[in-house]
């Protein structure tokens, strides 16, 4: 199929797929199709809009809004009759957001107009269709995710996020040198907790240093787990990510959730909830509170991940596996990280 100049996609607050259609296709312009909801529909389509234009995936200017309805068929496509000709010229409709009345109406529109649509499924297989001989041209795709591995995630976080604020207390961490990337398996597991322990800063290049912050019994089990998802191919990592919730009439802010280790990778936000004590009480209501914080920032494709001291009992195994949770203990913690950065991403529950 011909690769579309111009990418109509529904918008709404799950920002990954129009950011891994973006990349996939790098279109000239970009129309987010929104609501006039503000918290579900036009809110998100503006930092959506912020963030395309911040991280270079279009050209300064080259995303724009417009509304639709969001309750009626044929209003939604008398909105789409009324875009500009350059726009629907040689464009393709992203149908992944929205209500199912919104996609159908959408996609019944670009089919009448003889444009080309397209879906992502959950497992990044791009699913494509060409309407312009009349009839219904179909083809898979599966995007390069690795071309989402640059984005920021602090950047991701504030446009998927939406209410949270994003402290900047957090540190943004990156390899100092890459002697201990070509480390044998061996050697590295022998160097990297003594390392991690005595002076990350061998290994690690700290560019927004967490402050004055008292050292912590749980940093080298953190640091190690940056090292490991570095190691494993990830690019830059942000650790300590505080999110607040701002209060009303100007009373400053309230801190809601504290990510520990978080990163882009493969057309994912990774968040990662690390701890160094051989039994963590309530563990299974501490993974349902971070797997909400994860949801929030992440989006239902985000993943979560629990890295743990010990290996937990096949009760909290079991019950992680359940709500789409993967389990690293601290002594698989390379391997184990490795492992899951390679798997087919798949979805958490919130």
């Amino acid at each position: 199929m011909t690769p579309p100049r111009t990418l109509l996609i529904i918008s709404s607050r799950q920002v990954w797929p129009a950011i891994i259609a973006v990349s996939h296709f790098r279109p000239e312009r970009v129309v987010l199709l929104h609501t006039s909801h503000e918290l579900l529909s036009l809110q998100p389509s503006r930092r959506l809009r912020d963030f395309l234009h911040g991280s270079e995936l279009v050209a300064p200017g080259a995303c724009v809004l417009h509304e639709i309805p969001d309750d009626d068929f044929n209003g939604i496509q008398t909105s789409l009759d009324q875009l500009p000709d350059e726009l629907k010229r040689a464009s393709a409709l992203g149908f992944n957001a929205g209500s199912k009345l919104m996609a159908a109406a959408a996609f019944d529109w670009a089919k009448r107009e003889k444009l080309q649509a397209f879906y992502l499924e959950w497992d990044d297989e791009l699913q494509r269709f060409d309407f312009a001989s009349g009839g219904v041209l179909t083809a898979r795709a599966h995007p390069d995710l690795h071309r989402c591995d640059h984005l920021d995630p602090l950047s991701l976080i504030r446009c998927q996020a939406g209410v949270s604020l994003v402290s900047r207390s957090c540190e943004i961490l990156s390899p100092r040198t890459n002697g201990f990337l070509d480390l044998a398996p061996a050697d590295f597991d022998k160097k990297l907790f003594r390392t991690m322990a005595v002076n990350p800063s061998d290994w690690l290049d700290s560019k927004n240093a967490a402050g004055t912050r008292a050292r912590q019994k749980g940093d080298p089990l953190e640091y190690a787990t940056v090292i490991a998802a570095l190691r494993a191919g990830v690019r830059q990592v942000a650790r300590g990510v505080r999110l607040s919730i701002a209060l009303p009439d100007s009373a400053g802010s309230q801190l809601h959730a504290e990510l520990d280790v978080v990163f882009t990778y493969r057309g994912r936000l990774w968040v990662i909830e690390v701890k160094d004590r051989k039994e963590v009480e309530g563990a299974r209501a501490l993974i349902k509170e971070k797997i909400v914080a994860a949801w929030e920032v992440g989006g239902d494709l985000g993943r979560f991940v629990y890295v743990s001291r010990t290996v937990p009992g096949p009760d909290l195994l079991a019950f992680a596996k359940s709500l789409g949770v993967a389990i690293v203990p601290k002594g698989n913690l390379r391997n184990g990280m490795s492992q899951l950065l390679k798997e087919q991403p798949r979805p958490h529950l919130p």
